[in-house]
This record gives structure tokens, sequence and C-alpha cells, in this order.
């Protein structure tokens, strides 16, 4: 279903079966056939070396990324990219900078694959050990988003970097993994890094000339949420920071609702599940409450305009505006 998501109806019309998988077939699918091509037709003098990690960092960091941060915080807050932080350290600068007064978000962009065993395994400790390589650190030693966001709270606080307006005794350090695959915004996964966050942190705890104690848990930022909420992230320069504390202080609640709930299997069940949501269902949540018609964000519809002109033109002619 994945490698076809339509089904045929008659000669001249097929019906999708999932918009999900076509959706993916559009981008992660068009990277498995140009990864075909890569590696079986093209001679090995032509082929592109790492073809997924040049993707990634090309397109998914320095493009799609670098352009929602950069927009989200136009004039508003600090904002420095990761190729302008790499001339500020020697190695591993964080994949963006935001500062918003006393408060500092850092970024690192993950857009990862999981191969078809992966997905599938339900053996616990072997799918966390492949997640761990994903995430944390590779069995080689390369420092992934963990190790990468802990080394680069050890920056902001020795102000390694150009922008040192803030009193390390004071500033409040977010970090945000940035996930460019859905099937990573799953229930439990920020757990999961948090464990691996925390183990990281204990180093920067043990240094004397170091105070960790503002830095807040990490969460799993979906790409999705992003662009989604773009122009609201704009038009406040604090919401994002609001919302992440909302989520940790959620998230954060547990030994009294755990005790109220002793007995209640199900209760606890669901309480559970609720405390594991990712952030991106969380933030959907919020703003589902708060304005039931969202508008669809500009950069969609704008880009939209582009690829797809005469359905865009027919959907504006019906509708004086486009929701989500």
């Amino acid at each position: 279903m994945r490698t076809a998501p339509f089904y045929k109806i008659n000669d001249n019309t097929c019906r999708i079966s999932f918009s999900l998988f076509v959706i993916q077939k559009i981008y992660t699918g068009l990277y498995f056939m140009l990864n075909a091509v890569n590696n079986k037709v093209l001679k090995k003098k032509d082929r592109v070396s790492a073809l997924w990690t040049k993707i990634s960092g090309d397109f998914s960091e320095r493009y799609l990324l670098y352009k929602l941060l950069e927009n989200i915080n136009d004039g508003k807050n600090v904002y420095i990219n990761g190729d302008q932080l790499m001339d500020l350290v020697t190695s591993g600068a964080t994949d963006s900078y935001v500062r918003n007064k006393h408060m500092v978000m850092l970024f690192e962009s993950k857009d990862v694959l999981l191969n078809e065993i992966a997905k599938h395994n339900r053996n616990f400790p072997e799918l966390e050990a492949i997640l761990k390589e994903k995430f944390y650190v590779l069995n080689s030693g390369e420092l992934k988003a963990v190790k990468q966001l802990v080394n680069n709270i050890e920056f902001v606080l020795r102000k390694k970097f150009a922008d040192t307006d803030y009193d390390v005794l004071e500033i409040d350090i977010y970090c945000m993994i940035v996930i460019h695959n859905p099937m990573f915004n799953c229930l439990g996964l920020n757990t999961l890094i948090q464990s691996w966050f925390d183990e990281e942190l204990n180093r920067l705890r043990e240094m004397k000339d170091i105070n960790v104690s503002r830095v807040k848990p990490v969460i799993v930022l979906d790409i999705d949420t992003l662009i989604l909420y773009e122009d609201y992230f704009k038009q406040d320069k604090d919401l994002i920071f609001s919302l992440a504390n909302q989520y940790i202080a959620k998230v954060s609640e547990q030994d009294n609702m755990v005790e109220a709930l002793k007995g209640d299997e199900n209760g606890l069940d669901n309480y559970y599940c609720e405390m594991q949501i990712p952030f991106s269902h969380f933030v959907d949540a919020y703003f589902t409450k708060i304005l039931p018609n969202k508008a669809m964000p500009e950069r969609v519809t704008s880009m939209g305009k582009d690829i797809f002109p005469e359905a865009y033109i027919n959907t504006m002619q019906s509708e004086k505006q486009i929701y989500i």
C-alpha cells in the first residue's frame, strides 16, 4: 500500500487509499526511488555518497528549519542558524539558537529513517538500542541530538556564542529535538529521550563552575508543528516558550495523580498515556481550543498557489478562507 497508495476504480479513475501514504510518497518515497537509481543505475563515479545525509542536511535543516525559524523570529528574538554558530565554536554547534530576553531555545534537527525491520520490532530493548543510535550516540562515538544539545548548553553557559547579552545565572535554556518523520511523533519517545538527556546533564552538574538548575526538560518537536503554526509563533514571540512551559508542567505532574488513581487500572492507563503525549499533540489541542477555525499557514497557501494554481483558484472561489 505504501508503494502504490491508490486503488483503481476504472481505466480513467483511481482513488487514494490513504492520504498520508500519498504525502509520504511525494517526499520519502521519492527519496527511496532516487536512492535506488543512485546505487543501482548510476556508475560509481557519478553516485552521490550518503544521499540521505545530504538531503537531511541541505533541505531539512538548512532550508526548511532555518527558513521557518528565521521567519518566526524575524526582528523579534535573537536568531543564529547552525552554519553561523559553526563559525563561533570549533565543533558540535547546535542547528539553531534563539534567545528571547532571559530564555534561550536550542534546536537539533533530526531527519532520520528507520528500516522496515526496526519499524516492526516489538522487542523493546532492541528498539531502544536503535533509537539510541538515532538520537543519543552511535557506537562509533559520533554524537547525536542529546549529546549535542548538552554540549551546547555548556556553550551557552560559558557564553561561547556571539550573543552574550544575558546573565548565565538567570537564563532559562530549552532544548528542542526537531523530527521530520511523523513515525517519531508517538507516545513515550520524549520520555525515553529525557532519560538519556538527564544522564548527559549529570556531567554538567558535576562541574562546579556551571549552574544547570534553569535547564528545562528536552522536548521532541515535529517540524509540521512549526509549519502549521508558523504565523501564530511569528505574531507572538513568547508563544513557543509559553507552550513549552505548559507542556513541561503537564507531563511533569505525577505523584499526586498516581496516588489518587490507585486501584483504578483504566484511569492509571489513561493518565500515563496522557503524560506521554507528544508536544505536537499538546500544541494541536491548545490551538483547537482557542482557535476552532485555524487559518491555513500563509507559507502553505502561497506554495499551493504556485504548485496547483487551478485547484487553488477553485478553492478560493468557493471559500473566502482556507482552514485546517
